[in-house]
């Protein structure tokens, strides 16, 4: 079920601990689904929900964070860079990289963390000596983003490209790492990909209810060969990227990997219990693969 700000305090809170995704919208989201079967393998009471906070009631996000029961959430699109002002302080990472996507709650403090970079690294680990002072391309420049780049020169990749529709207008101060960030059009993107290593699609293009969005026409797919390709998009799980990508051979990453991973991490700073993460995996690609 997902509650607007203020169902979800008069009817929807419950007695109990629990958590929420933010962001507008949610309703597809599968972060219920995991967290909830997370806190039924440790058996213990905590409930996660989903939270649909229009742009203009972002401001009464605290009323929610002072609930008695509060013990945290995930902060989705399009709020994990303004989510911050609401907070009491951030972590290392949420600091450098300018984005939360996870708020926990300290005592009476409210700290919000980063937990999107060490979900997106996770699912590259079997490519970091490929990547290891190597070259990549994104498509998008948003608060994902952010954890990406941030992410990738932990894995040491030398050389990042964002691809944005006005890259004239990208401000590269705000990737914090901005001795190897370069920009380029969707236009011309395909002439900087010959060198690349990693391809990423940090754009909702290709997610449900809009399969066939692609950040890459199909005439350009033979950029693609050769590639680490990774979607970020998970609804599907084989997005129109990642089908072009497959034509072409190239190594393919769905982006069920990050989910999983990034909530991992979030759920153990709100219970100091680890995550079921095979069990969540299976779960996961049954629903995502059952008939629509």
């Amino acid at each position: 079920m997902t509650s607007s700000i203020e169902s979800f305090l008069q009817n929807d809170a419950p007695q109990g601990p629990f958590a929420l995704i933010i962001g507008h919208p949610v309703h597809q989201s599968l972060s219920p689904e995991m967290h909830n079967l997370a806190a039924s393998y440790h058996g213990i009471d905590f409930r996660y929900h989903r939270l649909d906070v229009l742009p203009h009631d972002l401001d009464r996000i605290p009323m929610i964070m002072k609930h008695p029961n509060f013990r945290g959430a995930n902060v989705t699109v399009p709020y994990k860079i303004d989510v911050g002002q609401y907070l009491d302080d951030l972590s290392d990472e949420a600091h450098i990289i300018g984005a939360v996507n996870t708020i926990v709650i300290d005592g009476n403090r409210r700290i919000g963390y980063n937990t999107d970079a060490y979900g997106f690294a996770q699912p590259l680990i079997p490519f970091s000596k490929r990547l290891q002072g190597g070259r990549a391309l994104i498509f998008g420049t948003g608060g994902a983003t952010r954890a990406i780049v941030y992410a990738l020169n932990r894995m040491g990749v030398d050389e990042i490209w964002l691809v944005a529709r006005q890259p004239h207008t990208i401000r590269i101060e705000d990737f914090f790492a901005s001795k190897n960030i370069r920009t380029v059009s969707y236009t011309r993107w395909s002439k900087e990909a010959g060198d690349v290593d990693l391809i990423i699609n940090a754009t909702p293009l290709g997610m449900t209810p809009d399969p066939e969005g692609c950040p890459v026409d199909d005439s350009d797919k033979d950029a693609l060969i050769g590639k680490i390709v990774y979607d970020i998009v998970y609804k599907p799980l084989e997005t129109k990227l990642l089908r072009l990508a497959n034509m072409v051979m190239a190594d393919t990453i769905d982006g069920l990997g990050m989910l999983i991973h990034q909530g991992a991490k979030a759920f153990e700073l709100w219970n100091h219990l680890q995550f079921p993460v095979d069990l969540i995996d299976t779960h996961l690609r049954k629903i995502l693969n059952e008939p629509v």
